[in-house]
């Protein structure tokens, strides 16, 4: 999905310095920027990065814009400014309810209805598994976890 800088901005209540019409389709680092990428300052150590930068865009305070070589984003709250796009530019996959042919379940789990397990995961006994879960493709969970409501374990980790 891509936004505008000027969409972005409404989002967080900031303001745009430079082209409101830039396309931002994903974020980035202040030391490896993308073309269509947007990144953020919050930290003053990385001030030499921001002098330099090359992304499509930089979230930062009003007083670090003189050092912006690039558009930017203006916000009093940098960083929670970038978390907020960053969720709106990559949004979370809807847990897709169920579990996997391949996948392996002890049947004293107890897997909550919403949950989903993935290809080739196994599920040992005794494993709690909360509302909303996913378990991504090659997980192992080990006998007697528990794992709470909206958790998302994305690929081959062991727990």
């Amino acid at each position: 999905m891509t936004y505008t800088l000027a969409e972005l901005a409404d989002l967080v209540d900031g303001e745009v310095v430079g082209d409101p019409q830039l396309s931002i389709g994903t974020i980035c680092s202040l030391s490896a920027p993308v073309i269509d990428g947007i990144t953020f300052l919050s930290d003053q150590q990385y001030l030499d990065q921001l002098k330099t930068t090359t992304a499509a865009a930089v979230i930062l305070q009003r007083g670090h814009l003189d050092l912006c070589p690039v558009s930017a984003l203006v916000t009093d709250h940098p960083y929670s400014a970038y978390a907020r796009i960053a969720a709106s530019l990559h949004p979370v996959a809807e847990v897709r309810a169920g579990i996997n042919a391949s996948a392996v379940v002890d049947p004293s789990a107890l897997i909550d209805a919403s949950a989903e397990i993935a290809a080739g995961s196994i599920v040992e006994a005794g494993v709690t598994i909360g509302k909303n879960v996913f378990v991504g493709p090659r997980c192992v969970i080990a006998r007697n976890a528990q794992i709470a409501a909206d958790s998302r374990l994305i690929a081959s980790v062991f727990i």
